[in-house]
Formats: structure tokens, sequence, C-alpha cells
């Protein structure tokens, strides 16, 4: 790389981590939302890391190219930023996604006409909705920033026009890590109600044991650099509490590399957790991991050759038939909704 393409390189990362969150973002999530999920891509697609991953990705799922060339959207390309924001606690169902990018609408709005759907306009914004009440909405509020999300709090975005947001001290708090990381997150709830919505079956029993009940607040998140970083900073209720959120921590990372040394074939996943930095000062604990990007790319590599290895030993499954006439955006069965056009 020549040293003019190095400093370009040097100063559009600078560039996109003073950024933070984008304010465009910010403005639009629903003023009572209380946990937030966001990511930088742009900057995140910018690393050495995701330029190999993606590179093999794209090489191992050809169908990724097609999907690119029928829509004319690349996400690895034209999407740069996106902002989940939820009010959590009991309304799980409830919820916004947010994204920052660049967006064909010429295109998008032949791509749902193909499929027997289209665009409709609520308070002047392009509106793709379900007919059933329960149905997600999907809108592009302008030319470079889309809503996906459950009925009611899309149209609540699109009602305030930008003039909503979270309080100072979250927009605060969510600027901080928009700045620090690439990937983060951040709760405002007491991280037990977020498993209200959650299958006990799965972590929801984990995650409403005593130890977490007490935790108040969490955040954190990842940063793809010469080496990775994942970090996660909680608040218990007290001091106490914070004090055995790291005792539980250290009890569990000593169990993983016990278990390590009976089975080779995790020593070399839980090595890593030897460079687990933890501390508790006050009621706030800290935790964070550094991994070098050679060995993060030694295990991406190694994931990469398992999946090929299992797509290429199984019989090729029968593709599900395509709906006639529909068109279907799903985020998640739970989250956010599923629009459905026929």
């Amino acid at each position: 790389m020549s040293m003019l393409r190095r400093g370009a390189l040097t100063v559009l990362l600078a560039a996109c981590t003073a950024a933070g969150a984008d304010p465009t973002l910010l403005s639009h999530v629903p003023p009572d939302s209380k946990v937030f999920l966001g990511a930088n891509l742009s900057r995140f697609l910018a690393s050495p890391f995701a330029k190999t991953v993606m590179d093999q990705a794209q090489s191992a799922q050809p169908q990724v190219q097609e999907l690119i060339k029928a829509t004319g959207l690349n996400p690895l390309r034209d999407m740069h930023e996106f902002l989940l924001a939820s009010p959590g606690g009991p309304k799980p169902d409830r919820g916004v996604v947010l994204v920052k990018g660049v967006f064909d609408l010429a295109r998008i709005t032949a791509l749902a006409g193909e499929a027997g759907a289209a665009f409709t306009s609520y308070g002047g914004v392009r509106v793709l909705a379900g007919k059933k009440p329960t149905d997600g909405w999907f809108a592009f509020l302008d030319g470079a920033t889309a809503a996906v999300g459950d009925a009611q709090s899309v149209r609540g975005v699109i009602d305030r026009g930008g003039a909503g947001g979270p309080d100072a001290p979250l927009r605060a708090r969510i600027d901080e890590l928009g700045n620090d990381y690439d990937f983060w997150f951040l709760s405002a709830v007491p991280v037990s109600g977020l498993a209200s919505g959650a299958p006990p079956a799965q972590f929801g029993g984990a995650m409403q044991g005593d130890i977490l009940k007490a935790v108040t607040q969490a955040s954190g998140g990842v940063r793809f650099g010469p080496d990775l970083l994942v970090s996660i900073e909680t608040v218990s209720r007290t001091e106490k509490d914070a004090a055995a959120l790291a005792d539980v921590v250290k009890f569990l990372v000593g169990m993983a590399q016990m278990s390590a040394q009976k089975d080779p074939r995790g020593a070399e996943a839980t090595q890593f957790l030897q460079r687990l930095q933890l501390s508790a000062a006050g009621n706030v604990t800290r935790m964070s991991l550094s991994i070098p990007q050679a060995e993060l790319e030694k295990l991406a590599a190694q994931a990469q050759a398992m999946v090929t290895a299992q797509g290429a030993a199984s019989p090729p499954g029968r593709q599900p038939a395509a709906q006639p006439g529909g068109l279907t955006i799903q985020s998640s069965p739970r989250d956010m909704g599923t629009v459905t056009v026929k």
C-alpha cells in the first residue's frame, strides 16, 4: 500500500472514530428506548480482518453475488451504520432498526412490484406494510435512512420526524460506545428483564439468576484493529453484588480451562481466556479480552473450512418453494416482527 493510500485510510478511520453514533439515527430513536445495539459497518469493513473474512464468505457463497445483482443492494458497500432501539422489559416485541446507507429506491420499488407488493405513503414517507395489524413496517425516511420494526414503533418514528432520541445521559453513553467500538450494546434496564421474552429452555432461566438480577445496567462492544478487543461493563445494585459477579466469572473461566485440559479440541478456543482482564471497583464490574488478529483469522479460517466440509458432506436439501405474489421482510420472529405483503 502506497504512503498516500495509507494516509487516506488513516484519515478515514480517524474521522469514523471521532463520529460516534450517527446523529440522524439517534434523532429517530423512540424516546422510551432503553436497550440499544449498534454497528459502524464502514469502520468494521475497513479493518484487515473484515476484508479477509468477507472475501472468504463471498467466494464460498455465490448466491450472495446473485442477490446483489438482483436487488442492486450490496450490504457490504451500501450499509454504513445500523442502530437497534427497544424499550426492553415487558415489551419484547416493540422496537425499531434504523439503517444509514445508500439505497436505490427506484430499483427496490421495482423489485417490490415484481413480487406483487407496493409502497404506500404515511406522513409523506414511503412505507411497505403488511395487511395485518401485527405485521411489521419497512420505511424509507429519506434516501439514506431506513427504518424497520413493528407498526407502532415505525409510525412513531415517522410522526416525530427526527425529533426523538434518548435522554442526555443515554445519548452521551451511546456516543462513547460508538467512538470506542465497531459493534456495541447498551442496556439501561436490568439484565434479568431482557429474559422476559426468552424461552426458559434456552438462556432465559440463566439470565434470571440472583447475580444477574442485581445488574441494573450493562454495556460493551467489540473493536477490530491490530487485536480484537471485547469489553463488557456492568453496573450492579451494590459493591457486594459487583464483587460476586466478578467471582462467578472467574469460576466459569476456571471451569472452561479445566474442561479444555480434558478435551484438546477445546484447548485452542479457551487459551484466549488466559488474557481476560477482570476487575470490580465500587458497584462496577469490567471485563476485557484481547485476541491478536493473526490468531483470530486462523480461527475464522478453521470455522469456514468446517462449514464448507459440512456443506460438501450433506446431500443437497430441497429449497423452500417460492410464494408467488408475495414479499416477506423479517428481522426476528419475536423482536421486530415480519412484513408480509401478498
